[in-house]
């Protein structure tokens, strides 16, 4: 599988609203044509560029026979079983015609003979499969795509490829009439009542099947796989990225790291076979694991640039891209369920059987040549082309540093590596280059060859971290693993999302940042604690971290208030009053407000100069009420003084 852009792709620049129409799908000095939908004027975009902004999600790639759901979407492990299953049988019909030099045909032929008995396409599928194969997609769609059915069920397909030897072997006794019968016999629980499966259908369905009686056929199964396992034959490629190998390789070194010396030093990386430019590399301090191999093929898939200037490195070009296939052995780096879904994302991945070196030579000679490169540094323990034989600690050697082992790796990969003319190169296609970095530049600058597709960030994250379902809350956010998950784009998520499960992604590595899925983008969620000096801990770490901390402030003794507390508990409860709650409520408030009043007054009392300023205005008044003037009286209707 191999997706590049072609000519009627549109793209969808995110942040200026623009949208773009692919016009060529060939490149002019490592620019692709493309034609403004708003001005209407054809424009050259730097490819790299382009790629480079698809996979930071700024740029969408809109195309017209693209599935409504990816197959990373599924999240079904029975169809990541059958497009694993599909794809393998598809490639090696595809591989079988290319080594023997014979028709696709003739390869299923050949290939469908080997798997008598067993669960593999049919003439029809294995077509369908290789089309969407070329056209750089999942051979399988999904049952989230499906369309139209079939009349018949597939297990009536099946039926017929179980019963199809009887039939079709060249010894055979029986006639088509009888088969059909026979067919429709064994098929009566899968069809409708009264309903017949006839002829033309059976021998439509053994026309697809295309059983023959070939010589792979008679040999026996360990025969036949010895006989095709030929170390003599040269892995040849057509196109960059079409093949990729990857494998771990034990550094024999002795270096200095943040916690002490190490000799345990591992490099993951990976090699394009056709250029042989180095693709992606993580160096790992004990022994790799399937986050290793992940993070190699992290750095292959997207750009280099941030660890260039990590490295305080500074190169014209950058490397990366979207294989076809991933060759690996059986290690711990190339092995886990992780590493199988990278299949959902176009990536093929094959597995070496043990002891075959042959079968990834281009990683193994990258391998040794590394290592003959770097030797003699100091603090290597090669001695003799022979690992481990040197004792660097006991020779005095200034040991180097973990980063600066990597930055002189990087640099033998891209300024000694890529420069050498390799063998393979003089004698095949020697015009396109015959060093790794000169074949680079032609394919991506002069050829006019588009790269694959670049993978989109939420993408990888779908596929590589840890999914499970949570209920969004808008006070503590996202609850998982005893932590709560929040951030700046949390009141974003609430909106949409109030009060529903949502899909999380995490990263058992790191506990500061989970990543929710609002249908559209992942959205990154950060702990509520977390600072920006925080360290990534493992979320077992977090949680063990957290466990001490909260044993470490518990008390161990109750105070003195907790004792007296119990000490009043304890007590006799009085017996129960007869009278109502809310009377004795009333008067026990009234009671308790006179008492507040009187004890108001007591703390602050009126002074005298106040009482007898008081006392003499009070005399003022007129005392005799003899003298007070009458009233006048009022009819109440009317309002008008009565006589």
């Amino acid at each position: 599988m191999n997706a590049v852009l072609k000519k009627g792709d549109e793209l969808l620049d995110i942040t200026s609203n623009t949208e773009y129409y692919v016009m060529n799908s060939w490149l002019t000095d490592g620019c692709i044509t493309v034609r403004n939908r708003t001005s209407g004027q054809p424009q050259l975009l730097p490819l790299n560029d382009v790629y480079d902004r698809i996979a930071k999600q700024s740029i969408k790639v809109l195309r017209q026979d693209a599935p409504k759901v990816e197959a990373y979407e599924h999240q079904n492990p029975e169809f990541l079983a059958r497009l694993k299953r599909c794809t393998k049988a598809v490639r090696k019909v595809l591989d079988t015609a290319q080594t023997l030099g014979i028709s696709f045909d003739k390869a299923f032929r050949l290939v469908r003979s080997e798997h008598k008995g067993e669960d593999f396409p049919t003439r029809s599928a294995i077509y369908r499969y290789r089309e969407r194969f070329y056209a750089g997609l999942p051979v399988l769609k999904g049952d989230k795509n499906k369309g139209r059915k079939s009349y018949y069920s597939a297990e009536v397909e099946q039926l017929i490829e179980e019963r199809a030897e009887i039939v079709c072997s060249q010894k055979s006794r029986w006639q088509m009439t009888d088969f059909v019968d026979r067919i429709n016999d064994g098929a009566k629980c899968h069809i409708k009542n009264g309903k017949r499966i006839s002829q033309r259908y059976v021998s439509k369905t053994l026309k697809k099947l295309g059983y023959v009686d070939i010589g792979a056929s008679r040999m026996a199964r360990k025969d036949v796989t010895a006989a095709r396992s030929i170390g003599a034959q040269r892995i040849q490629t057509s196109y960059p990225l079409e093949r990729v190998e990857i494998d771990g390789v034990h550094l024999p070194f002795v270096v200095r790291t943040a916690h002490g010396l190490s000799s345990n030093v591992w490099c993951v990386h990976a090699i394009d076979v056709h250029t042989g430019m180095v693709m992606g590399w993580k160096i790992v301090v004990g022994n790799p694991s399937e986050d290793d191999g992940l993070d190699c093929i992290r750095s292959m898939l997207f750009s280099k640039k941030e660890a260039f200037q990590r490295l305080g490195l500074s190169y014209k070009f950058d490397v990366f891209g979207t294989p076809s296939l991933i060759v690996s052995d059986n290690g711990a780096e190339a092995k886990g369920k992780r590493l199988e879904k990278l299949l959902t994302l176009g990536i093929d991945t094959e597995h070496c059987p043990a002891r075959h070196p042959h079968k990834k030579a281009h990683i193994e000679r990258l391998n040794r040549s590394m290592k003959e490169g770097m030797q003699t540094l100091p603090g290597c323990t090669r001695f003799d082309g022979v690992d481990g034989r040197r004792n660097p600690e006991a020779e005095g050697d200034k040991l180097l540093s973990l980063h600066e082992l990597e930055q002189l790796m990087v640099r033998w990969y891209y300024e000694q590596w890529a420069t050498t003319p390799l063998e393979r190169h003089m004698f095949r296609d020697a015009e396109c280059g015959v060093t790794a970095l000169a074949r680079w530049n032609y394919y991506t600058q002069k050829s006019g060859y588009v790269m694959p597709l670049p993978v989109t960030a939420d993408a990888w994250r779908k596929v590589t971290l840890v999914r499970s379902e949570r209920k969004l809350s808008s006070k503590t956010g996202i609850s998982y693993e005893g932590m709560n998950y929040k951030g700046s784009q949390l009141p974003q998520l609430v909106h949409q999302h109030y009060g529903s499960n949502i899909t999380i992604y995490s990263d058992p590595r790191d506990y500061r940042f989970i990543y929710a899925d609002a249908g559209s983008e992942l959205i990154t969620l950060v702990e509520e604690y977390v600072k920006p000096d925080t360290p990534a801990y493992t979320i077992e770490q977090e949680k063990q971290r957290r466990s001490d901390l909260g044993k470490q402030y518990q008390r161990t003794e109750a105070t003195q208030f907790q004792r007296d507390v119990w000490e009043k508990s304890e007590q006799k409860s009085a017996p129960n009053s007869t009278k109502k709650s809310t009377g004795r409520n009333r008067q026990t408030a009234e009671k308790h407000k006179r008492s507040e009043a009187v004890q108001r007054a007591i703390q602050t009392p009126m002074t005298t100069d106040v009482m007898s300023e008081f006392v003499t205005q009070l005399s003022a008044f007129a005392t005799d009420f003899l003298d007070l003037p009458t009233l006048d009286v009022l009819d109440r209707t009317s309002g008008e003084e009565k006589a």
